[in-house]
């Protein structure tokens, strides 16, 4: 085995103790990269303690980190994966899972002395200088994965919130962040005023709340145990119970349950701002946390979080020989080898080398999930044409008239509720594998909660960001495929007789902006949106509406508008029409002649407005395409479509009007 120690603890040493706890420091570094690190030993073995003497680390040295076990493959090669351990602080808990986890990703375990006095945001911020460090020395493809059992799990928290463009992925064990919430936290500040001889019985009653004792005895013998052996297993795991007084001496424990609190409470207010993906892992038989809980709250904060639930296993999850945590990573989908990036322009400056708004592509796992809601349903009722216009002007089936070349700007039309959004951004991954990257309206970002937070982790997860001028720059700049409707939230709340109407802003600012990096601008139309629902009632009938107006009134009056009063034709309404459902026509796209800015100057105010008209002309034309080729299709309405396609589960799709 090999151990690192990060530069941050001999740092932390020396703040604490001076230039002597600096030099222990370098001496506990080279010691520990010379003899294999702080007395790794995997688990697995009846003899001895659970809890080695080398596991405690007293040595006077600062927390470090130490890889439990190297395979002969490349390091650099595989993901990182970063173990943060629980109060306990050995890291001996991903032991029994080394093996496993050491053919899918470099591992590495902190430890944390027993005589350390470290407080949450020390402990947090070795991690944080641990991880950037790491990251950046890696190519920015590689991923980073945070690992945080129990307490581990808030440190986890907490370093992804400061390092959102460094880890890309948390698995979350049994988070301790519902600590607050049980009655250990209140009893556990009692334990360490409790007489020694009281002190040192109480790992018998506590034992098997952290741990299913038949679980953890069939992992220290290495087998699976007949009845016998297992009651024979089980006396022996009792005679270790006194270990968990050695490895939580009162002083110790009052220490580190302070540290909890401290951590839970910083944690908690940055749970909803994480944007990186969250797998929890909760054990359904855990009595010390109430984790199963904990990971339904998590995943509702969350949205994007993901929770695999493990039947039967214990607080002590990891060290359980029938959990396997490769499997479940495995399981969830949640294993990448390299990430897939949407930006192929680089900056030497930035993140990991990476431009600033540069985030991973979504996996197969994260499209199907997508889909399976109601995005996957809404194209099986509209069964969705897709076409598309080469540079010379011809139309053609598919996507393949739309240019190779970075950046594109896509700008179109929004449809009643903007319903079709999530098929054409989900179509041009399956087609194209390319990420449209929405500008989305700010009212999408805000939070208005304690359980509301995480809307906005949706739209980041496919690439979203809010719409503003500096965020297109920054996107053209780095050479991305960019989505923007510049009706806004004006055209998809329109009322009744505005269908298939522009209401796009005066200002030509997005035209200049793609001129500046060279940009090609794709206009496109939609149609079926506009007709899937009946308006009964316009936005402004409604809010006149007696005591539901009123009430509709306060509950928009503080949401965020996109573009100042200066910049469009009137106020943003964010009043819903009232609508009922119609029969749900065929949806249309067409994307029009690729429009290269290369050679227009941005400066030239004239050539640019020219330019803006032309677009919405484009896509008013198309508009009336669609409409008048949809009289041709014969399975543009319903129940034809449906009699071809369902037969076969919708995998195979209705033809359409001919070119």
């Amino acid at each position: 085995s090999t151990c690192r120690t990060s530069t941050m603890a001999t740092r932390m040493a020396a703040k604490s103790g001076g230039d002597a706890k600096a030099e222990m420091a370098r001496r506990t570094s080279n010691r520990s990269r010379r003899d294999g690190g702080p007395g790794w030993k995997p688990m697995g073995t009846r003899k001895g303690s659970m809890v080695p003497r080398d596991y405690l680390c007293n040595d006077g040295g600062p927390p470090r980190w130490f890889c439990p076990l190297v395979k002969k493959r490349e390091e650099k090669t595989r993901p990182l994966m970063l173990f943060l351990p629980g109060l306990d602080g050995t890291g001996q808990m991903i032991a029994p899972q080394a093996e496993n986890l050491a053919d899918q990703f470099e591992v590495w375990a902190m430890a944390v002395p027993q005589d350390s006095k470290a407080n949450f945001q020390e402990l947090v911020d070795m991690a944080v200088d641990t991880v950037r460090k790491e990251a950046e020395g890696s190519p920015p493809e590689r991923p980073v994965y945070l690992v945080g059992d129990s307490f581990g799990a808030v440190v986890a928290i907490e370093v992804a919130y400061r390092l959102p463009k460094h880890v890309q992925r948390l698995v979350l064990v049994n988070p301790a962040t519902s600590a607050s919430r049980t009655p250990w936290t209140q009893w556990g500040g009692l334990f360490p005023l409790l007489p020694s001889e009281v002190y040192e019985a109480l790992p018998y009653a506590i034992a098997p709340v952290l741990a299913n004792p038949l679980r953890v005895a069939e992992t220290l013998s290495g087998e699976t145990l007949s009845p016998f052996d297992a009651a024979n297993a089980l006396v022996e795991m009792l005679a270790l119970a006194p270990a968990l007084t050695e490895l939580f001496p009162q002083d110790v424990l009052k220490h580190r349950l302070q540290v909890l609190n401290e951590g839970v409470e910083m944690a908690e207010p940055h749970i909803r701002e994480l944007k990186q993906r969250v797998l929890v892992v909760a054990a359904d038989e855990d009595r010390l946390l109430p984790s199963v809980e904990e990971g339904e709250r998590l995943r509702r904060k969350l949205r994007t979080a993901r929770v695999e639930k493990v039947q039967g296993a214990s607080h002590a999850l990891l060290a359980e020989k029938r959990v396997n945590l490769m499997r479940i990573i495995e399981k969830a989908s949640f294993y990448i080898e390299q990430r897939g990036l949407t930006s192929p322009s680089r900056d030497p400056k930035g993140p990991r080398g990476l431009k600033q708004l540069t985030v991973d592509m979504p996996t197969e796992a994260e499209r199907r999930q997508a889909l399976e809601g109601g995005v996957d349903n809404l194209r099986r009722l509209t069964s969705p044409i897709y076409l598309s216009t080469t540079p010379e002007g011809n139309v053609v089936k598919g996507l393949r008239g739309i240019p190779d070349k970075r950046p594109l700007l896509f700008v179109g039309n929004h449809t009643l509720w903007a319903l079709d959004m999530g098929m054409m951004i989900e179509h041009f991954l399956s087609e194209r594998k390319m990420l449209l990257r929405g500008l989305a309206h700010p009212a999408l970002f805000a939070q208005s909660g304690p359980e509301s937070g995480g809307v906005s982790n949706v739209f980041s997860q496919f690439g979203a960001v809010q719409v503003s001028g500096r965020n297109l720059h920054r996107l053209l700049e780095a050479e991305e495929a960019v989505l923007l409707f510049p009706g806004g939230v004006r055209e998809a709340l329109k009322g009744r007789g505005e269908e298939y109407k522009l209401f796009w802003p005066q200002n030509a600012e997005f035209v200049r902006m793609a001129a500046k990096f060279d940009a090609t601008i794709i206009p496109f139309a939609a149609v079926g949106g506009d007709e899937i629902f009946e308006i009964l009632l316009d936005s402004k009938d409604v809010l006149n509406l007696p005591i539901i107006g009123d009430s509709l009134r306060e509950r928009i009056k503080n949401l965020p508008n996109a573009r100042s009063a200066a910049m469009s034709r009137q106020e943003e309404n964010f009043a819903s029409p009232l609508i009922a459902p119609r029969v749900p026509p065929r949806f249309y796209f067409l994307y029009g002649k690729p429009v290269d800015m290369s050679d227009v100057d941005p400066n030239d105010k004239g050539a640019c407005d020219r330019i803006y008209m032309n677009i919405q002309t484009e896509i008013y034309r198309s508009f009336d395409y669609l409409l008048s080729k949809r009289k041709t299709d014969p399975y543009a309405d319903l129940a034809p479509r449906l009699v071809y396609e369902a037969p076969s589960q919708f995998k195979q799709q209705a033809p359409t009007f001919s070119l």
